[in-house]
C-alpha cells in the first residue's frame, strides 16, 4: 500500500516528471496553489495544464484560492530584491505553508512540491523550508531534488502538449 502524499504543483511541466517519479511509492493528491502567478490569464494557462496532467495521471487535483492580494502582502518589502533571493524564499514559504495546512486538514501525512524540479530554483532552500514547515504541522516533507539532467528530455509534458511558461510566475520574475 502506498503512502498518501499532497503534491504542491506549480505547473504542468514540472509536475509531469515529478508525478512519474512519485507515483510508484505514493498515492498522490495534487494541489495547484499559486497566488503568485500574474497576470490572471497566465494563471489560467498553468491551471489548465495542471488539470490536463492530473486527469491523464489519474490523480485528484485540488485547486487553491487565487488570492494574489494575500501573496503580495506576504512579500511586501521585498519587491526590489533580485530573482532567486529572499523574496522568492518568502513566496516558497507562503505556498508550502498553505500546502502543509491543507495536508493536515485532509489527514495526509506526507507532502512535497514540484518547485524543486525547476533548474532556476534553489532546491536546498525549498527542501529546508518544507522540512521546517512539515515539523510545525506534524508532517513529513518528502525532501527530493526533482531536477535532473534528463528532466527536459522528451516527456509526458511534451506528449500531452502542456503549456510551458517562460518565467517563474510573478511579475517580478518577468523582469
Amino acid at each position: 500500500m502506498n503512502l498518501n502524499l499532497l503534491l504542491h504543483i506549480c505547473c504542468g511541466v514540472c509536475a509531469s516528471r515529478t508525478i512519474e517519479k512519485l507515483q510508484p511509492d505514493y498515492d498522490i493528491t495534487g494541489f495547484f496553489y499559486n497566488p503568485n502567478i500574474e497576470p490572471p490569464d497566465e494563471y489560467k494557462k498553468r491551471l489548465n495544464a495542471a488539470s490536463t496532467l492530473a486527469k491523464h495521471c489519474g490523480i485528484k487535483l485540488i485547486i487553491g484560492d487565487y488570492d494574489n492580494n494575500s501573496w503580495h502582502g506576504a512579500i511586501t518589502g521585498l519587491e526590489h530584491l533580485t530573482e532567486g533571493g529572499r523574496r522568492c524564499w518568502r513566496c516558497f514559504r507562503f505556498r508550502l505553508q498553505n500546502t502543509a495546512i491543507l495536508a493536515k486538514s485532509k489527514h495526509i501525512d506526507y507532502y512535497t512540491t514540484t518547485l524543486t524540479a525547476s533548474p532556476y530554483k534553489n532546491t536546498k532552500v525549498i527542501n529546508t523550508l518544507g522540512d521546517k514547515i512539515g515539523r510545525i504541522y506534524g508532517l513529513k516533507f518528502v525532501d527530493v531534488n526533482f531536477h535532473s539532467e534528463d528532466f527536459y528530455k522528451p516527456s509526458l509534458a511534451r506528449k500531452l502538449k502542456l503549456y510551458h511558461q517562460k518565467y517563474c510566475g510573478c511579475d517580478f520574475s518577468v523582469k
